[in-house]
């Protein structure tokens, strides 16, 4: 699912970035992705669909999770259902 992301990584980005799958709600996002510190950015699109509070919570708490003080997190959605 993430291979054609990997790919554009792979070809445009440093050699220290990756990608990597992270369940939503997961206890401790940075031992889940093998992390010893926190990273400096975060970049999710269309991460969540539908409207379930349930999703947009544990999204909300693995960042905050995931993110240290000088973490920058970006996420692009677009809500597609009413």
């Amino acid at each position: 699912m993430l291979g054609l992301l990997k790919e554009n990584v792979d070809a445009n980005a440093s050699s220290d970035s990756r990608v990597e799958k992270l369940v939503w709600g997961a206890t401790n996002p940075l031992k889940a992705l093998g992390l010893k510190s926190h990273p400096d950015l975060v970049m999710a699109s269309d991460v969540v669909y539908g409207n379930d509070p349930a999703k947009w919570t544990n999204l909300v708490q693995t960042m905050r999770d995931l993110a240290g003080p000088n973490t920058l997190v970006l996420i692009a959605n677009v809500q597609r259902y009413p």
